[in-house]
């Protein structure tokens, strides 16, 4: 099976339709558990997910807030903590969707989407996709990043917000740009590796 972002793909009976290494056997994931099911779907957190996302948290509500906001109250501190680690893994969710959906009207059979805290991978079934539209699968989701950037940053300057709200949609705004960038680089089979070998693909069929 194929994988997007850090998408594991399980073994395919032909290795020529394989990217890269298998890094995670979706039958012997360690504690992992399935939370949700969107249009069949399966949306599972992995047994690291509950500790990074709860470090965390603790470590924005009681190291780089409190360092930059003193005068903020221990509950504003703490709302604003979860409201921005929530949001960005809502945003990793949309994310590694934007992949499986786009994937899924390419042919591709997607069946799961695995968390580890801020990493995700996308479970596809085994098949090479068409050069342009790997190209395409690999970029929507750094793309859905930057949209999600735009609309926190235009949310910031349309209602002028001031305080927690502000902060916390000035972090989204750097946390997605920080998503996109590293999904970029062509690096371990992230979203640009997977974009250049689609490249390199398609100069070789002599086709995109």
């Amino acid at each position: 099976m194929r994988r997007y972002s850090r998408v594991q793909v399980l073994a395919p009976t032909d290795p020529a339709a394989r990217v890269a290494p298998p890094i995670v056997d979706i039958g012997q994931l360690p504690r992992a558990f399935t939370v949700a099911r969107i249009h069949a779907i399966e949306i599972t957190l992995n047994w690291r997910w509950v500790p990074v996302l709860g470090l965390t948290t603790f470590l924005l509500a009681q190291n780089v807030l409190p360092a930059r906001f003193p005068l903020w109250e221990m509950s504003t501190t703490w709302l604003t903590s979860f409201a921005v680690v929530l949001a960005g893994e809502l945003a990793l969710l949309l994310h590694e969707l934007s992949h499986a959906f786009v994937a899924r009207g390419r042919g591709q059979v997607v069946t799961r989407i695995v968390f580890h805290g801020f990493q995700a991978e996308t479970i596809a079934a085994a098949g090479l996709p068409a050069p342009g539209h790997e190209a395409l699968i690999a970029l929507v989701g750094p793309g859905m990043n930057v949209a999600l950037a735009g609309l926190a940053e235009a949310l910031r300057l349309g209602f002028a917000t001031q305080g927690p709200v502000d902060v916390a949609l000035l972090l989204l705004v750097l946390s997605n740009v920080a998503m996109a960038a590293m999904s970029l680089l062509p690096l371990g089979g992230s979203d640009g590796d997977r974009a250049l070998s689609a490249l390199r693909r398609s100069r070789s069929s002599g086709c995109l």
